[in-house]
C-alpha cells in the first residue's frame, strides 16, 4: 500500500535454483509443461543447453519456457554436459542422469571443480547409480549413469 491508498503490484525477479528445479521436473514429465518467471542467467542457461543435449526441447518467450518433451532415459549414447559455473545445475544434471542408461560425463569450470560433491555422489552409488569421479574424488568432473539395481531407501548427511 502506498499513502494514497493504491495498491501496486510488484515483481520478484524469479529464483534460478527454483528454475532449475523446474526444468528437471518438466524433462521428467509425461506431457509438456510451461515454466512462468523462469529466471534468467548463467545457471540457467547451462540447464538449457544441457537439456538440449539430453534431448528435451524447450522453447523461451522472455521469461516464460514451454518444455515440450521429455528425456529418454533409455538411450545409450555417451554424453557430455558442461554447467559452467553452475552448482545446482551440476548437482540437478547429475542426479538426472544418474537415470540414463548411456553414460553422462558433468563437467564444470575450474572454480565450480573445487566444490565438494561428495554428499550426492554417495547418495546416488547408494541408490545403485554408477558415478565415478574422473579427477578428484567428489568433484567434477563425473561419469554418472543408470546402474543395474535401485535402491528404496538411503541415508543422506543434510549437514553439508
Amino acid at each position: 500500500m502506498t499513502e494514497t491508498g493504491r495498491e501496486q503490484l510488484i515483481q520478484v525477479p524469479g529464483s534460478k535454483s527454483i528454475a532449475n528445479r523446474a526444468l528437471i521436473c518438466a524433462a521428467l514429465a509425461n506431457s509438456s509443461s510451461t515454466i512462468t518467471n523462469c529466471a534468467p542467467g548463467d545457471d540457467t542457461q547451462a540447464m538449457f543447453e544441457a537439456l538440449k543435449i539430453l534431448g528435451v526441447a524447450t522453447v523461451q518467450d522472455g521469461t516464460t519456457v514451454r518444455v515440450d518433451s521429455q528425456i529418454n532415459l533409455e538411450d545409450t549414447q555417451p554424453l557430455e554436459l558442461q554447467t559452467r559455473l553452475a552448482g545446482t545445475t551440476s548437482r540437478f544434471l547429475t542426479a538426472l542422469c544418474a537415470l540414463r542408461i548411456g553414460q553422462t560425463t558433468i563437467d564444470g569450470y575450474a572454480p565450480l571443480r573445487k566444490r565438494p560433491m561428495t554428499g550426492l555422489h554417495d547418495a546416488l552409488s547408494a541408490l545403485g547409480a554408477s558415478v565415478k569421479s574422473l579427477d578428484i574424488a567428489g568433484h567434477l568432473p563425473v561419469s554418472v549413469q543408470r546402474g543395474s539395481s535401485w535402491q528404496a531407501r538411503i541415508a543422506i548427511d543434510s549437514t553439508t
